[in-house]
């Protein structure tokens, strides 16, 4: 009996000081690879293993992608960028309120419908006619612990991002609110306030 504890022990002391970390991602965000733990990159201001860095979307495809919907005005070129509904079942419960199922599900499409409306509302407002990306300008990291805003596990947001673009010699910014990270991709949650 005295063996099997002791192998026990040896286990647990192993696999806590294999891992070197408790969790993903560095919960205040980081800004250099300095910020992070050893086998870790900063990749949009989040702590990654290297090995998951195949397996990511970084944030600056996603705003090329959404510039292009721009660009193009093109709303099915915008709608990779959004999360779907797979991806919006998948991080957050809709069904944890005292509401009926419905009104949840309800507010979920309406967080899909109102992205594709500030979509053309942008589309109205500017012409993005001969314009060209520059950069993408990743916001402030904001970690949404499991349980905080219907996250069903923890999840990772940059908000207040930008998207740089030029058009007739000039710089240009398009504001994102919050994009959030879905399984190793990120989406724009949120364009506007």
């Amino acid at each position: 009996m005295k063996y099997h504890f002791c192998i026990f022990i040896l286990l647990v002391i192993f696999s806590i000081s294999a891992c070197q970390v408790a969790g993903q991602s560095v919960t205040g965000g980081c800004i250099s690879d300095d910020d992070c733990k050893t086998d870790r990159l900063c990749v949009d201001k989040v702590c990654v293993f290297t090995e998951d860095l195949s397996k990511m979307e970084p944030a600056d495809d996603i705003a090329q992608k959404a510039f292009r919907g721009f660009l193009e005005s093109d709303p099915r070129i915008f709608a990779v960028t959004v999360p779907s509904v797979e991806d919006l079942d998948w991080g957050f419960d809709w069904l944890s309120d005292h509401d009926s199922s419905i009104t949840n599900f309800t507010r979920r499409d309406q967080l899909l419908t109102t992205l594709e409306e500030d979509f053309y509302a942008i589309l109205k407002a500017s012409d993005f006619s001969g314009a060209e990306y520059i950069r993408f300008e990743p916001g402030q990291h904001r970690p949404i612990p499991k349980g905080t805003d219907k996250a069903l596990l923890g999840l990772e947001s940059l908000d207040n991002s930008k998207i740089i673009y030029s058009k007739d010699g000039q710089e240009h910014q398009l504001n994102i609110r919050r994009i959030i990270r879905f399984r190793g991709r990120w989406k724009i949650f949120k364009l506007t306030n």
